[in-house]
């Protein structure tokens, strides 16, 4: 798993086409806002991470089948996010990232972000 700061998966994102941004807080987060990548004709997919990580795994094969397509991983501040790239990785996912400041950084950075169009999953 490689790190990232939020304006280099910003960065990454706006430079890498199969790169796919997944918020892992829950809904009630999600109230609050979430990434806004539709500039770079992308939807941050919402998949919350509970206890279940089977539900978690089959949920994300479901949505990204090509296991070498860059995922990047955002949660609240970056724990989560951690958690959940190393599922993905044990999962067979061989580019992962971890945002390591999480929705907090992407915030405080003024880095786009929305109430509406994610992909919930």
């Amino acid at each position: 798993m490689q790190l990232l700061n939020a304006q280099e998966a910003w960065d990454f994102l706006s430079t890498t086409d199969d790169a796919v941004l997944i918020d892992v807080r829950n809904k009630s987060e999600w109230i609050d806002g979430y990434p806004n990548i539709t500039s770079l004709q992308k939807a941050t997919l919402l998949l919350t991470i509970s206890t279940d990580f089977d539900e978690f795994t089959h949920k994300l094969q479901n949505n990204i089948k090509n296991l070498s397509t860059s995922l990047l991983f955002l949660c609240y501040s970056g724990k989560r996010s951690h958690l959940a790239a190393t599922i993905a990785e044990k999962a067979g996912y061989r580019n992962c990232y971890n945002v390591t400041g999480g929705y907090a950084e992407w915030s405080k950075l003024g880095l786009a972000h929305t109430k509406i169009g994610g992909k919930y999953a």
